[in-house]
């Protein structure tokens, strides 16, 4: 996080500030729903989450991965 927080301009050596300030430069698409997702498709996409089996350094609790997606769908900002 570190190294990405140096290397982009915007954000005063925070990663995360510094990424929401290049896309907004950039004008990109900041949710889900502007990626054409439809809303009710949130518990589909956290159900195919939770069948894929790959290494998680936490366990995939289902209602945290449908809050997580549906943060994702209305554009929350990424926080640490």
């Amino acid at each position: 996080m570190r190294t990405v927080g140096e290397a982009l301009p915007f954000g005063d050596g925070d990663a995360v500030k510094g990424l929401d300030m290049l896309i907004k430069a950039l004008a990109l698409p900041t949710s889900l729903a502007e990626l054409g997702m439809q809303e009710k498709n949130v518990d589909t996409v956290a159900g195919q989450i939770l069948q894929s089996a790959y290494a998680n350094p936490m366990p995939l609790e289902p209602e945290k991965i449908r809050q997580l997606i549906y943060s994702c769908y209305g554009g929350a900002r990424a926080a640490l």
